[in-house]
C-alpha cells in the first residue's frame, strides 16, 4: 500500500517537472504610467488620511486640556507591580502621590509657580528627605 502512494506521488512530481520545463521561463508585462500613477495615487490617499487622522487626534486632546481641565500626569514611576509613585501637576502645584491598589496618598507638594520644574528624580529624593526617609539605590 506505501508503495502505490509513492509511485503515485512520484509520477505525480515527475509530471509537474515536466510540465513546467515545456512551458518556458515566465514573461512579466511590462508596467505602464498608468499602473504606476494608480499605485502611487493609492499610497498617496492612505499616507495623507494618516496624517490628517494623526492631527485631529492631537487637536481634539489639546481641545480637551483647553476645556478646563486643571490636571495632567506630569510622569510616574512603577515601584512594584501593583505600587506607583505619580508627579501630577494641578492648579500651577505639583503634586508626588503614591498610588497603590486601596490607597492614594499625598507624599509632597512643590509650587511650581516661577521656579522651573526640577527633574522628577530630584524631587522624589526631596520628598524622601524632606519625609525622613532614605531613597533606596
Amino acid at each position: 500500500m506505501k508503495t502505490s502512494h509513492a509511485i503515485a506521488i512520484g509520477c505525480a512530481l515527475q509530471s509537474f517537472a515536466i510540465s513546467t520545463a515545456t512551458a518556458g521561463p515566465l514573461q512579466a508585462e511590462p508596467i505602464g504610467i498608468g499602473e504606476l500613477l494608480k499605485v502611487g495615487g493609492g499610497l498617496l490617499v492612505v499616507v495623507t488620511a494618516i496624517v490628517v487622522t494623526a492631527a485631529l487626534l492631537k487637536r481634539l486632546k489639546s481641545m480637551h486640556n483647553a476645556n478646563g481641565a486643571h490636571m495632567r500626569i506630569v510622569d510616574g514611576i512603577s515601584l512594584s507591580t501593583r505600587d506607583r509613585i505619580m508627579l501630577l501637576e494641578v492648579n500651577h502645584r505639583r503634586l508626588l502621590l503614591g498610588v497603590s491598589p486601596g490607597k492614594i496618598e499625598t507624599l509632597h507638594v512643590f509650587d511650581a509657580e516661577g521656579d522651573p520644574a526640577p527633574p522628577f528624580v530630584e524631587m522624589v529624593e526631596h520628598a524622601a528627605v524632606s519625609d525622613g526617609g532614605g531613597v533606596p539605590r
